[in-house]
């Protein structure tokens, strides 16, 4: 598998929405024989009829399932097929007790995973409130995705973090136990700047893991600022660091072992990771700047603009910062950028009581039914994404009522996300 993944790319099919591999229990001392991915011309696909193509694959090792996003002109961007693949894996796995560990990694070499294919849910048009909206398949089933990660205990997910983890792959990845950044990691949630805004439970994700960093989370989530794998180690969305060479080493360690435990686990891990290097660490520098300009202070997203442009002004050792972060909200929705502040605004202020991972992906669900009736997420997505002009014509920032609404239970006839 490893030797697939550096040549970038896994021609694959999958039987019935399972494994492209047959499960392979072998004791660890026997190095278990895979035989090559299967490509099937498209066809005898279609004369079989029993298969169909997939963009994961799947290999079943000992003691593990290594997962690989294999869409890699695409950035491994998820689409519904791709998501309802992965949840089948998982769930099919979740009474084996042989597998106690998931390895997860993007095909190529610029992305572990970009997010979601919003381009393809764009293409269906806007679906007003009380029409049918067939984009909500590909939330619903990505939120119940994100769900069922972020709520496994007997099993354990790493996820190899190299290049780009945005968006839907932060849903992915964040929501597992090990997240492992590597020189070429960058991690972002861009989603302000497309005119949507940070779902898959970013609410949840980032004002728990960052939650020692007033404002880190709500800087994250407003200006889409991208970060590296420094920083990512740094405040936590990386819970490991190691260098490029040591990942073929290091899965091959994890795909060969039968036996696991969380002991074990940490143990591996010790072998192959280091601390990242603390030079390139510029989001922990600015901790203090972050706090002024985004923590709970600033109550909405005029006061965050004025507290940056105090900054600015200022001509402190964080002007360039403000000024970088001023531009970065510039560029995007004022009703995304309104929508997104009070959602991080409610999460960083409730109790991990009432604030579950599930509450907020049910938050997300009636957000992205409201986003996807028609406005800056088409526009956003035209401007960046098809056209790429990069000149959206946003509509004007809503007022604190219109914005409440964004959380108001769907109306009659709109089902809400159960989980």
């Amino acid at each position: 598998a490893m030797a697939a993944i550096a040549r970038g790319s896994l021609p694959l099919i999958t039987r019935n929405l399972l494994r492209a591999v047959p499960p392979c229990r072998r004791f660890a001392s026997e190095r278990p024989y895979f035989p090559n991915p299967v490509e099937i011309p498209p066809q005898e696909v279609a004369i079989q009829g029993l298969y169909r193509p997939s963009n994961i694959f799947v290999q079943h090792n000992a003691g593990s399932k290594f997962i690989l996003l294999n869409r890699p002109s695409a950035l491994n961007a998820l689409d519904l097929g791709m998501i309802q693949d992965l949840h089948n894996t998982y769930k099919e796995a979740e009474g084996d007790e042989s597998v106690f560990l998931y390895l997860l990694y993007g095909a190529g070499e610029k992305a572990f995973c970009a997010g979601g294919d919003v381009a393809k849910v764009a293409k269906l048009g806007p679906a007003p409130l009380g029409k049918p909206a067939p984009q909500m398949e590909f939330f619903a089933a990505e939120y119940a995705l994100n769900h069922f990660i972020g709520t496994m205990h007997s099993k354990r997910q790493i996820s190899m973090l190299r290049g780009y983890t945005m968006g839907g792959g932060a849903g992915l990845s964040m929501h597992g136990h090990v997240r492992i950044a590597t020189s070429d990691s960058v991690f972002a949630m861009p989603e302000t700047a497309l005119g949507f805004f940070p779902d898959v439970g970013a609410s949840y994700f980032l004002t728990r893991i960052t939650k020692s960093r007033p404002g880190l989370a709500m800087h994250i989530a407003l200006t889409g600022r991208r970060l590296n794998a420094s920083e990512m180690f740094g405040c936590g969305l990386a819970t490991h660091y190691t260098r490029m060479g040591q990942i073929p080493g290091m899965f091959d360690r994890f795909e060969s072992l039968y036996d696991y435990d969380d002991v074990l686990l940490a143990n591996i891990l010790d072998e192959f990771v280091e601390p990242a290097p603390g030079e390139h660490d510029a989001l922990g520098r600015q901790q203090e700047a972050i706090a002024r300009c985004f923590g709970p202070a600033q109550a909405s997203v005029d006061a965050v603009l004025a507290a940056l442009k105090a900054e600015a002004a200022g001509g402190g050792e964080h002007a360039e910062w403000a000024a970088d972060s001023l531009a970065l909200m510039a560029k995007a929705s004022p009703t995304s950028l309104a929508v997104t502040h009070e959602l991080i605004r409610r999460a960083a202020a409730s109790t991990p009581q009432n604030f579950t991972l599930s509450r907020a992906l049910q938050i997300d669900y009636r957000l992205a039914r409201r986003f996807i009736a028609g406005g800056d997420f088409y526009e956003g997505v035209r401007a960046i994404l098809v056209d790429k002009d990069r000149r959206p014509a946003w509509r004007p920032a809503p007022s604190p009522a219109e914005v409440a609404e964004y959380f108001e239970p769907l109306p009659k006839g709109e089902k809400e996300l159960l989980l």
